[in-house]
């Protein structure tokens, strides 16, 4: 089947290269809110209504993806080996192709943007909603639904902490598992800088954080959000982007409230060695951000508790390192070594997360303006704070069709 669906990726006819904009974006087809509304070029892809007051563009894609696993299993929608060992009950929606082949549609996606050119200023209004059918049992689930206004984005988008642009190209939706931040509700404010941007946010603290093996529960995080920023410096050659974190952590004990701050900082970027190859890494850590790393994000490691029963911030980092290769105009491979750690408080329990690796080798070919394949091999590493070791590996195979 390998053989097959390697034949399929690469005899195809040639198109014309796309363009170093188009290639910053990451391969899962993120899009990365920003003062920009709509650039003049694309225009002639959206339809005009009102005479020209609104301007709409519908699209997404269809994606069909097989995929087999090696060794110990997870759960089946991303390799996220911080989950190896503990498949969970989220197979609905897959077609069995064997016991441990799956065939999926769940990362189709569609959306609808809106443009209205009102106010003159800063590029007018933009709204912009998107959604695929990865919730639970293969439910519809809202990635993005914002509104961008001159200055300011509103509703849920990606976190102001992720650089989507520095993101490698790949066929699994996980991606890195020390891949920073998320998509969530809040506010932010955006500015251009000459060439470079600033962003401030205030956005939704996520989900309760009482620590694994406590009676401790979490305060529903009221009256709370989290602060995030980040200055991003374009260059010729790519761009940096360091990016910022506060949080304001708490649980309730009996009566009493247990306060903890967090806080964490994260540096990104995509460096091109020629007009088509480039590098993109990330690097970030902090106390109490667990839930920003991809592989963390269900770990509850933000807070834990000491070997003398006091309950205390959790320090988690991680980074990797991609490579992009073109072999030609369509064809390119893609690959990225990534870690992610939390140093750990003496009382939590022995299988608790302390470590994960991830490596991933795929190729990823333009069968046409509208049809793009790619077949990747990935392999994940769980390290347990007793020591215990879980490692697993998985094939997968993308056809999307772009509508």
């Amino acid at each position: 089947m390998a053989l097959l669906c390697l034949a399929l990726v690469w005899h195809t006819p040639v198109r014309a290269q796309p363009s170093r904009d188009e290639r910053t974006l990451d391969g899962s087809g993120e899009v990365n809110a920003s003062y920009t509304q709509i650039p003049s070029t694309l225009q002639t892809e959206y339809q005009s209504f009102f005479d020209e007051r609104l301007w709409l563009k519908a699209g997404g894609f269809v994606q069909l993806e097989a995929l087999g696993d090696f060794g110990t299993r997870g759960r089946p929608f991303a390799l996220t080996p911080s989950q190896l060992g503990s498949p969970g009950s989220d197979s609905a929606g897959f077609v069995p192709l064997g016991e441990d082949a799956r065939l999926r549609f769940r990362r189709t996606r569609l959306y609808l943007d809106a443009y209205s050119p009102y106010p003159g200023w800063r590029g007018g209004l933009r709204g912009y909603a998107e959604v695929d059918f990865s919730g639970k049992n293969g439910q519809l689930n809202v990635r993005h639904l914002y509104l961008t206004l001159p200055y300011f984005v509103i509703g849920r988008t990606n976190s102001a902490f992720k650089d989507p642009n520095a993101e490698p190209e790949s066929v699994d939706p996980g991606g890195p598992n020390a891949k920073l931040g998320l998509r969530q509700q809040g506010v932010r404010l955006v500015l251009p800088v000459g060439e470079d941007v600033f962003s401030l946010g205030v956005e939704d603290p996520g989900p309760g954080l009482s620590p694994v093996g406590t009676d401790l529960s979490d305060d529903g995080l009221v009256r709370k959000v989290d602060l995030t920023a980040h200055y991003r410096k374009n260059m010729e050659w790519g761009h940096l982007q360091l990016a910022l974190v506060r949080r304001d952590l708490s649980l309730l004990d009996g009566s009493s409230t247990q306060s903890f701050a967090g806080w964490g900082v994260g540096l990104s970027g995509q460096v091109f060695v020629d007009d088509r190859d480039n590098f993109q890494f990330e690097v970030a850590g902090g106390p109490g951000i667990g839930r920003y790393l991809n592989d963390l994000a269900a770990t509850r490691s933000e807070l834990g508790v000491a070997a003398s029963g006091q309950v205390g911030t959790q320090v988690a980092w991680g980074g990797y390192l991609a490579y992009q290769h073109w072999l030609d105009e369509e064809t390119r491979l893609n690959t990225y070594l990534s870690t992610v750690q939390v140093n750990l408080l003496g009382g939590q329990p022995a299988d608790s997360l302390q470590r994960s690796y991830k490596i991933s080798l795929n190729v990823m070919r333009d069968l046409s303006d509208n049809l793009r394949a790619g077949l990747e091999y990935q392999h994940g590493l769980r390290v347990s704070r007793d020591g215990t070791t879980l490692d697993g590996g998985r094939l997968e195979f993308m056809l999307r069709y772009g509508l």
